[in-house]
């Protein structure tokens, strides 16, 4: 093991040990407002620096999120300081992600013709690690605007085939954009984790990945057919297929499922075993064996590009527990049903 490679892991395991615990999210479902959620995190938890110059009670929920969400970028980039080559490199598909978040949002916003809150809400903080500006980025008021801006990026050719004139932009297929964008991503991901020098660094990784991109299928299965009830062409045509990922489960038996229940028991059945409870979002069960996966990659890895993967894996899984809480909160959600979304 090389010294940053050593670095990386003894970093992260202490930075994993000031990670919220179970007291810490019995305690924050129990809070009657979000100025109450933000002075726990603020006086009780590894949040403080963060949050040390937030007035609790003046804070919007857009900018408690953006804080949160620095949060997470800077223990990510307190890894990548020590970080090879090699783990750069995962570092920067993962901004990837976030791009496309960014771009998606963008979109969404040409189509409702809605663009004040979605601005407030732009994360600067990552204005110097992203592939185009993001102040350029909140003035886009059009979707010719938006292809000029990403002209020289590695989004355009896909935006390019979804062009629309301006003044057009309700026509735009949000669905369609979102599918191709994200099937990029995935091809980065994977490529990215073939070009890592251990074969069973590679293996455990794609082992991940398979994962993720096999709940990203099975989840838009499930909803096209009970949402939308498309027929089984139409729900295959919807599926990412991406060079070198094999499924790990028989994606048409889940398309041949007749009705929710049937996929329901399907996917208890099948390799990931998917445990659902009556009421849970089909997103849930998948994130729950995302986060035990995750976990398990992090405690008994030796190599640091793994250990820093499964690392954002969780504390992904943590900024969304708070989300859910918040929003809960916000919402007047009863504090047993916000505890039964969130997973740690």
């Amino acid at each position: 093991m090389s010294k940053a490679s050593g670095a990386i892991i003894a970093k992260a395991k202490a930075m994993h040990g000031a990670n919220l615990k179970e007291a810490d999210y019995l305690e924050l479902v129990r809070k009657h407002s979000v100025a109450e959620v933000v002075s726990y995190l603020k006086n009780e938890t590894n949040y403080r620096d963060i949050l040390k110059d937030v007035r609790e009670n003046n804070i919007h929920r857009g900018q408690l999120e953006v804080l949160l969400r620095e949060e997470l970028f800077q223990r990510q980039l307190a890894l990548y300081r020590y970080a090879d080559a090699s783990l750069k490199d995962v570092f920067h598909v993962q901004l990837e992600e976030v791009e496309i978040e960014l771009i998606l949002n963008c979109v969404r916003m040409l189509i409702s013709d809605s663009f004040a809150e979605g601005i407030a809400d732009l994360p600067f903080f990552l204005k110097d690690y992203l592939n185009f500006s993001l102040v350029d980025l909140g003035k886009v008021r059009s979707y010719e605007e938006l292809l000029a801006l990403l002209a020289k990026t590695h989004y355009a050719s896909i935006l390019m085939k979804h062009r629309c004139q301006r003044g057009e932009e309700l026509k735009l297929n949000y669905a369609h954009i979102e599918h191709d964008l994200m099937q990029l991503y995935y091809e980065r991901m994977l490529a990215s984790i073939q070009r890592q020098k251990s074969k069973k660094v590679r293996k455990q990784l794609q082992e991940l990945a398979t994962a993720l991109l096999d709940f990203d299928n099975l989840t838009k299965i499930y909803r096209l057919k009970k949402y939308f009830h498309l027929s089984d062409d139409l729900v295959r045509s919807s599926l990412m297929e991406v060079q070198g990922y094999h499924s790990k489960v028989p994606l048409e038996e889940m398309i041949a499922c007749s009705d929710e229940q049937a996929m329901r028991k399907w996917l208890h059945t099948c390799k990931y075993h998917v445990e659902l409870q009556e009421h849970d979002y089909i997103e849930q069960g998948f994130e729950k064996i995302r986060y035990k996966e995750a976990g398990k990659l992090f405690q008994y890895s030796l190599d640091a590009y793994t250990v820093y993967s499964s690392y954002h894996l969780m504390m992904r899984q943590e900024l969304e527990n708070l989300i859910h809480i918040i929003e809960g909160i916000r919402y007047q959600v009863p504090c047993e049903e916000i505890e039964k979304q969130l997973i740690y």
